[in-house]
């Protein structure tokens, strides 16, 4: 049996908090925090929103390949994720 060794070279994440881990980073350590209250069928519910530049960009990927433009917006957020990660290991 041979065993493979592997090695995590990068990451990436996106958040409310941010997609890069400056940006977040930066956010973490911000007085407050990011949540707004919304209201979902009359309840007042806490939630953590997109920043509206990561909401473009999520979006500009839904436009930038026609088999992309049916996907829910969580694979759209893990297919970006991905890339950034891949991008910066290099």
């Amino acid at each position: 049996m041979s065993t493979e060794k592997i090695s995590i070279t990068s990451i990436s994440s996106i958040s409310p908090l941010g997609d890069s881990l400056e940006e977040t980073w930066r956010n973490y350590q911000k007085e407050g925090h990011l949540l707004t209250l919304e209201n979902f069928e009359w309840n007042g519910t806490w939630v953590g929103r997109l920043p509206e530049t990561i909401s473009q960009k999520i979006e500009a990927l839904r436009q930038s390949d026609s088999k992309y433009k049916n996907l829910d917006n969580s694979v759209l957020y893990a297919i970006y994720a991905s890339r950034k990660a891949v991008k910066s290991a290099g």
